[in-house]
């Protein structure tokens, strides 16, 4: 009941932590994801985006977010 926000972290904001943030945001958790060493605005890999789709996640939107942006 105390937790406020998950933030998931992974090296390049662009695959896993991504993806682990569209699953925690499609059953209406509040999360928020970065990477340790990336560039901010970058976009979700290709792979990662047809992958989730997969599972009805949309990565389309998703931009990366460096640690040091956060």
């Amino acid at each position: 009941a105390a937790t406020q926000r998950l933030v998931f972290v992974c090296l390049g904001n662009i695959n896993r932590s991504a993806f682990a943030e569209g699953v925690a945001n499609s059953v209406g958790l509040n999360t928020t994801s970065i990477g340790l060493s990336t560039s901010t605005g970058s976009p979700a890999f290709h792979m990662a985006i047809d992958t989730a789709r997969h599972f009805d996640i949309d990565l389309q939107a998703h931009r990366a977010t460096d640690l040091t942006d956060y």
